[in-house]
């Protein structure tokens, strides 16, 4: 088959002019990316490895059709790859809130934080206590947590003492009712950063134990 054009090499090629065009025209040589020389170095590889398979592919498979979709696939794959990687989640707190955010997971009966295993990012609302108890595991949940408070102000992540920020603070078990919870906890201040000023010991235990209390009621 005649070497033409497809959806991966394509695709490769826009990735290496991209990747030069937004490192040499960024201020800082890598922008956004804080790779620096490094970003452009793996971004034109990717895309010179995205070329000698879309050569193998064209020299293999004598269907223009079936390469494109072969290729399609590899590529809805890698998109999927980077989707999964970079999924977030969002917590929504009170307006004016400020203290710790504390979630509890775990908890037989109570609320999963999201439907889906295959998600791609939530969003979930925290109450006035500042804690919420969920079904779902630890080990499920994403990673990555971003801000915002109900009104939708984002929480900003610069060092600026007017604004409010969560910082993680804390990863922690407690044994309920013979049964070991995980909890992750942030802090909500006008500082960013770990500003441990308050034994949390002291604010998100007694909620826990309050909780388990009451199921054993």
């Amino acid at each position: 088959m005649k070497y033409k054009p497809t959806f991966l090499n394509l695709c490769s090629v826009i990735l290496i002019v991209w990747s030069h065009y937004s490192y040499w025209t960024s201020e800082y040589r890598g922008g956004e990316q804080d790779w620096g020389a490094l970003y452009v170095v793996v971004m034109t590889v990717g895309g010179l490895l995205g070329l000698l398979v879309d050569f193998a592919l064209q020299k293999r498979v004598k269907s223009y059709f079936y390469v494109n979709g072969i290729e399609l696939l590899i590529i809805s794959g890698i998109w999927l790859y980077d989707a999964w990687y970079k999924r977030e989640k969002t917590v929504v707190i009170p307006d004016n809130f400020k203290g710790y955010v504390t979630i509890v997971y775990g908890i037989k009966g109570a609320e999963p934080l999201f439907l889906s295993p295959l998600n791609f990012g939530y969003s979930v609302e925290i109450p006035e206590s500042g804690i919420l108890f969920t079904s779902t595991s630890k080990s499920m949940d994403i990673w990555t947590t971003n801000f915002q408070t109900l009104s939708g102000i984002v929480l900003d992540h610069t060092d600026d003492t007017t604004t409010l920020h969560a910082s993680d603070y804390e990863y922690g078990e407690y044994v309920c009712n013979g049964k070991t919870l995980e909890f992750r906890t942030w802090l909500v201040n006008n500082h960013c950063g770990w500003n441990k000023k308050v034994d949390i010991d002291s604010v998100t235990i007694p909620l826990i134990r309050e909780y388990c209390e009451k199921e054993n009621d």
